[in-house]
Parts: structure tokens; sequence; C-alpha cells
């Protein structure tokens, strides 16, 4: 039996064989095939269309009419998928770090992305224009916002004869309003519980211990002042990891007293903020990444800035980790430090002259690491 796929839409489990087949052409659909089709190829059934293969399969789960259709891009079952689910809390800047770090990946000695869809593409490039041609902020996450990021990823470095290895990349970045509730959207509690990564997005300026140690110049171009007065928002890392917890608990059967098995990074943004005052503290994690000068991932180095991470959050937030620890595999939970533009913003909206993010590679490149898409020492 093939292994079944996930939409990228309604986020529900497909098996292949029995996905829908659309022409473009005539707007047929196709709703069961032929064992001949199958053998075949499937062929559009209107008369006079020059079609030789219907190419688009689309989800029978989405499909109502032909006014609705939610094209199932074919990488979803040639390559080996690996779903990301990027929560990023109030204000912590997770749409900025992703668009950033897709665009160093893009960058990096021996690695080829490449968007799938249309929408992904397209919202990249605006997001792109946004920040490295204009200088300024794009705008947050909305809440209850579903569409994936679809990206084909090449590893010529681990090229063998004419085959290149490759994985398809199925991003959900979530807005941290919609994981704070106890009662979560249905297709969102389908996003957590049907990824196999997950990256929160953690604003350190949320912890008190932390946002008071910097003078008011230090951060005063950050939009902590503007949130902090709501309770909703105060220390809502908490609420979200403890609420995705729960899901994930009840979806996958998985006992309180067990801790939930999985690859958790946890990145802290807006790191440049504290680089000077806490040298001591975080000599590694103000220190550029080695990994692309390497040209394969640096596991030691990965571990030096976990231990430094987890100790400094522990110093001003130790509830903080403590929930984490209760709830996920330590082993397979890392700490990171990143600073998406490497500086504060000028302004509420204007950002600095030079964009020159800091170590936002590190947490993808041990995600992918671990699942062997790029090598490791």
């Amino acid at each position: 039996m093939a292994k079944k796929i996930l939409c990228p839409d309604c986020i529900n489990r497909v098996d292949p064989q029995k996905l829908y087949y659309y022409c473009r052409s005539f707007g047929e659909v196709i709703e069961a095939i032929t064992t001949k089709e199958k053998k075949n190829g499937v062929k559009c059934r209107t008369d006079g269309c020059n079609n030789a293969h219907i190419i688009l399969q689309i989800c029978p789960y989405c499909y109502k009419n032909e006014n609705d259709i939610n094209i199932i891009p074919n990488e979803f079952i040639d390559c080996d998928t690996i779903n990301l689910n990027l929560i990023g809390g109030n204000c912590s800047g997770s749409t900025n770090y992703l668009h950033i770090m897709l665009n160093e990946l893009s960058i990096m000695n021996g690695i080829v992305t490449t968007p799938i869809t249309a929408q992904t593409k397209e919202t990249h490039n605006t997001i792109y224009e946004d920040i490295y041609i204009n200088h300024e902020k794009p705008p947050p996450t909305v809440c209850g916002y579903t569409e994936s990021s679809i990206w084909k990823l090449k590893n010529i470095n681990k090229k063998k004869g004419n085959k290149v290895f490759t994985k398809l990349f199925n991003i959900y970045n979530g807005a941290g309003e919609d994981y704070c509730d106890m009662i979560i959207n249905p297709q969102i509690e389908r996003i957590i519980t049907e990824s196999n990564l997950i990256i929160f997005v953690i604003d350190p300026l949320e912890f008190d211990g932390l946002r008071n140690s910097l003078n008011d110049d230090d951060y005063q171009t950050s939009t902590f002042d503007q949130y902090a007065q709501s309770s909703k928002i105060r220390f809502n890392s908490l609420n979200i990891i403890s609420n995705v917890a729960d899901c994930i608990r009840v979806h996958r059967g998985i006992n309180n007293y067990k801790t939930i098995d999985m690859l958790v990074a946890v990145v802290f943004s807006k790191m440049d903020l504290f680089f000077d005052k806490f040298k001591v503290d975080l000599p590694n994690v103000s220190q550029i990444n080695p990994h692309n000068r390497l040209g394969h991932f640096d596991s030691k180095d990965c571990e030096i800035v976990n231990k430094e991470m987890r100790a400094w959050i522990n110093n001003f937030a130790p509830s903080f980790i403590t929930l984490l620890d209760a709830n996920f595999n330590a082993k397979k939970c890392k700490f990171f430090g990143i600073s998406s533009y490497g500086s504060p913003p000028k302004s509420e909206i204007e950002l600095p002259n030079e964009i020159l993010p800091h170590r936002v590679l590190d947490p993808i490149l041990w995600l992918l690491a671990e699942k062997g898409f790029i090598d490791k020492i």
C-alpha cells in the first residue's frame, strides 16, 4: 500500500491511489480511474482535449466543485516530505526569521532551494523585498493563517550518479495568538499533530529578568512595550508550549508522565540586544556559526550553543526550562540564539541599513542534519 501523503491545504492524510485528477484545459475532474489508467497514465476524457495526460492531482477532501480546486504538487508524491511547524510568540519576529533563513539557505554552498507553489514564491519575494530592498519590517503573521510555504531542497554535495538527494519542505508558520488559546482551531490542531519537526521562536524580552537587564535605549525599537500590557500575551511562550504539548498528547495518545519524543528547536530571537552585556555567558552564541565554512553541520558547536543558551535562560526564566523539559524529550530539544537583522531596527518600521543575519541557519541545519539531509560531524 502506498504511503499516505499530507494535503497541504486541508491537512488530511490521503492515499495517493485515491487522489482525484484535474484537466486544466477543460476543467474535468476524474474521481475514479480505471486499472488501465493506473498503468498507462490518466488522460482527459473530454472529447477534443489534446492533453496527453492529466498531470494535476487534487485532494478528494478539499474538492467540492470545479470552482474549488486545490492542486497537490507532484513533489508530495515523488519526494520525502518534512513537515515543519514554525510557531512564533507574539512579536518574536518568526515571519522575518523564516524568510531570512530561507534566503540564507538558498545561498549556502551545495544547497538548492526551489519554491513549489506560486503562492510560496510570491509571498517569499514580497517579504524579501520588504526586508532587503525597502528595509522595512514585513507584517506579522495574521491569526488563523494556515497556508504552508512549500520548498524543494536539493543537496548536490550528496549526489550519487545522476540522483541528487532531495527533500520536500512543507512549512507552516503559525501566529502565536492561534496557539495561546486552550481551544485550538481544528485545522491548526492537525498542523500540530502532523508535523514531525517544531521550531518555537521566542522573544527573550518576554521575560522580565532579561528585559530589565537592558537599558531603555537597548530595546527602544522593540515591539515588546506595545503588547506587554495585554495579560493574554504576557508569558505567551509558556501558554504556547503547554497547549502544543497537550494537543500532541491527545492526538498521539501519549500519557502525561511521558515526554514527547520529537525534534524541537527552541529559537530565541533578537539576541543582538544581549551580546555586549552577556559576552561572558554567551561566548559561542555571539560568534558566527561555522557550518557554512565547513560544508557540513558541526554537532560540537551546536551542543556548546545549546548548553550556553539553556544555562542563560535558566538564570532568568527557570519556569520556561521546567515546562519545556516536562513535555519534550530534552535529548531531542536544542536551544539556539539568533538575530534576523544582526542589529536592532532603526524604528518600529525601518530596518538597519545592512541586514546581517546571525546564526539564523543553526536551527534548520540541525533539523536537516538529524533527518540525514546534510552531513554532520
